[in-house]
């Protein structure tokens, strides 16, 4: 069955939704045209792009662990996005604007293939209302604003499954080059989609299972997984094993969790990263959509949504592998997928059971939660994953305000500490042409000290504690704090 692109009317109904949501989508770029690189960006995109730049793509290895390099391959993602960036780069000039205009074409890019599978499994009257709610969600567009490569993830990933079941190889091809090939979740998630493709084509198709329909559905994955798997074939032959090296920046990330409090803290982590800014509306209906399906004896999903509940079903097990055996942080970011694909279904399903009217006051409810989203803000000591909200905005300015004031005080940065997103070289995260090196350690003369670090309890309690540190200034606004504290210790022995 292919892809039907819809009749000029559908277009028209579409188009009255689309076109907010295109508004939205670039008041968010523009006003977001001069941030900084915040939140994992600063290491996938800004400095793997700074080294390619710098190499003038001469030398295409990042430096390994142990080489005691400023910049370092996190190596199990192939740096396409680094690469991306450097190239831009070197064609517009090295500015922040660039990121944020490629990812902003690529949310377009989201728009269109998203219309294009929505309208493969929703009817033409409540595409435009389920595009509209669900690419409002609030982690989407937080990862637009603040330039994600997942962004690249998330498209990639509609573009494949519209190229599979609109029987378009090369659309499937082209897709997952940049889903295989942009991060590891890319990678595993291609795995995934082949699946999804080989269900696809027994259950919707109707074709007998064998080896042929095997390496038939394996074509276009083909590029995507040879490159991936030559790259990471050299790295190992280069630089050797990298999950538990001890000289990874992320090793500690890797091990498992110690202990069965570390296993609750992880599986809860999971279920609140799933549900929360909203979310949790797509689950209650999902759920009572089963429970109905049940208790009426009918059918819950029609054969063609049986494939993409199964892709569902596998990047759930895909996370909770994740959180049973490492301890990884597994930010909100991770699931726009799923939650895309879910809300996905439960339009479906909806339509078939309640009236318009009813499915329209869901759908505002789902609005409004996505809405509410952005103000979802947890207690200090609970990690709040910051790059899916808004309600980080006002980092950008307090941090500028905060780097002056270490200017204007003539604090020199080697006796500064910051926690998460201060510390580190700062040339990556705002492109500035010198070097502002931050130490990561508490033993500075002074601290760096936000809620947007996310830091331990242990920290928080010392952080705190005001016959350890005395706050020196503290810059706030809405629900973002920066704060400068001296270390009493320090200052005591002077």
């Amino acid at each position: 069955m292919k892809l039907n692109s819809g009749t000029f009317e559908g277009l028209k109904n579409d188009l009255l939704y689309i076109i907010p949501l295109i508004a939205v989508y670039a008041i968010i770029v523009i006003s977001s045209l001069d941030h900084v690189y915040f939140w994992d960006n600063v290491q996938q995109t800004s400095k793997e792009a700074h080294w390619f730049y710098q190499q003038s793509f001469s030398r295409l290895w990042l430096p390994g662990f142990s080489e005691g390099q400023e910049i370092v391959g996190t190596a199990y993602h192939f740096p396409l996005i680094g690469m991306m960036t450097a190239a831009l780069w070197m064609i517009f000039g090295k500015h922040l604007w660039v990121s944020h205009i490629f990812i902003g074409l690529w949310s377009l890019l989201l728009i269109y293939y998203a219309r294009k599978l929505f309208r493969y499994y929703l009817p033409i009257q409540i595409v435009g209302l389920a595009l509209l709610v669900l690419l409002l969600e609030s982690t989407l567009l937080t990862q637009i604003a603040i330039a994600s490569p997942d962004v690249i993830l998330l498209t990639a990933m509609l573009m494949a499954l519209c190229g599979i079941v609109g029987r378009r190889r090369g659309l499937t091809a082209i897709a997952l080059l940049f889903l295989v090939l942009i991060n590891g979740r890319g990678m595993l998630c291609g795995i995934l989609v082949y699946v999804f493709a080989l269900l696809h084509r027994i259950y919707v198709d109707k074709e007998s299972f064998n080896f042929n329909i095997l390496l038939r559905t394996a074509l276009p994955f083909i590029p995507a997984f040879f490159i991936y798997g030559l790259y990471l074939s050299l790295y190992l032959l280069k630089n050797g094993w990298f999950l538990n090296n001890p000289d990874s920046p992320w090793v500690e990330g890797w091990q498992g969790p110690q202990g069965w409090f570390a296993y609750f803290k992880n599986l809860a982590s999971f279920c609140l990263r799933l549900l929360e800014n909203g979310r949790f509306v797509i689950w209650l209906a999902a759920l009572a959509f089963i429970a109905h399906a049940i208790k009426n004896k009918r059918h819950l999903l029609e054969t063609k949504e049986l494939p993409l509940l199964a892709l569902i079903v596998m990047l759930l097990a895909l996370f909770v592998y994740f959180a049973l055996t490492t301890q990884l942080v597994i930010g909100s970011r991770y699931y726009m997928g799923i939650t895309l694909m879910m809300g996905l279904l439960v339009f479906a399903y909806a339509n078939r059971l309640w009236h318009k009217r009813k499915l329209k006051l869901y759908a505002l409810l789902l609005l409004l939660m996505f809405a509410g989203g952005h103000f979802w803000i947890y207690p200090d000591r609970i990690a709040k994953a910051w790059d899916a909200t808004l309600a980080h905005q006002p980092y950008y300015t307090l941090r500028e305000q905060m780097l002056d004031y270490l200017n204007q005080s003539n604090i020199k940065p080697e006796k500064v500490g910051g926690g998460g997103l201060f510390s580190g070289n700062h040339r990556y995260i705002d492109l500035k042409d010198r070097d502002l090196l931050i130490s990561s350690q508490a033993d500075k003369d002074y601290f760096i000290y936000s809620n947007l670090s996310n830091l331990s309890d242990e920290f928080i309690d010392e952080f705190e504690n005001p016959e350890l540190w005395k706050e020196i200034k503290t810059w706030r606004k809405g629900y973002v704090f920066i704060s400068l504290l001296q270390n009493q210790s320090l200052n005591n022995n002077e």
